[in-house]
């Protein structure tokens, strides 16, 4: 499959549904269409990155289509493309509207560019509480070294009888804010923690 910018989306939309519907018949997979086809596609410079991303996008949607599992690849190269050409706002709507699915790898990844684009922090979050991952959220509040949110969000899920005390102030230590430590420490210290109390009081 040789695809040029004049290939209409419609046209490789159908050829993607035609491979998909037998896929069980190992017709081509996802790791040989990789090869064969998005890897050339990628190294072509003349093709506007927006054509590149919607080729792949149209692809993803294929795939959602006959309810095959999406290999994670797809989701980190669009994100790749638009980070190059700093199409940052366009990435933020393909996670809102969940074009790009639900996946801790792709959370994770939101997450790092927090320095790049500010709300990918809170969109890597958002898809967390969708994956229903409450500790990960607490391990990426705690490595912004957000303790007071970190707490609180553990406290909404009753889990304050779980915290991992020595993260918590650590986080609060590398924060260099010394009201933050002690509040955190008094917190873990407290009757609402005995066992994690008893912890940090022998540190």
């Amino acid at each position: 499959l040789i695809l040029t910018q004049s290939t209409p989306l419609s046209v490789l939309g159908d050829i993607f549904d035609i491979l998909n519907s037998v896929i069980d018949d190992v017709l081509i997979t996802q790791e040989e269409m990789r090869e064969e086809v998005f890897s050339p596609l990628l190294n072509k410079e003349e093709l506007d990155p927006n054509y590149k991303t919607s080729v792949i996008i149209e692809y993803i949607r294929s795939l959602r289509l006959h309810k095959l599992r999406i290999s994670y690849y797809y989701y980190e190269i669009v994100i790749q493309i638009l980070l190059r050409c700093n199409a940052l706002f366009k990435l933020h709507q393909l996670v809102q509207f969940q074009v790009l699915g639900d996946s801790a790898p792709l959370a994770c990844l939101l997450l790092s560019l927090d320095k790049s684009y500010e709300p990918a922090f809170m969109l890597g979050i958002d898809m967390l509480k969708r994956l229903n991952d409450t500790s990960g959220i607490i391990e990426a509040l705690l490595r912004k070294n957000d303790v007071t949110a970190a707490i609180k969000y553990a406290c909404s899920f009753d889990k304050e009888d779980s915290l991992d005390a020595q993260k918590f102030l650590q986080s609060a230590a590398d924060s260099g804010d010394n009201a933050l430590f002690y509040s955190t420490y008094r917190f873990l210290s407290s009757g609402i923690n005995a066992e994690y109390g008893k912890v940090v009081k022998e540190m």
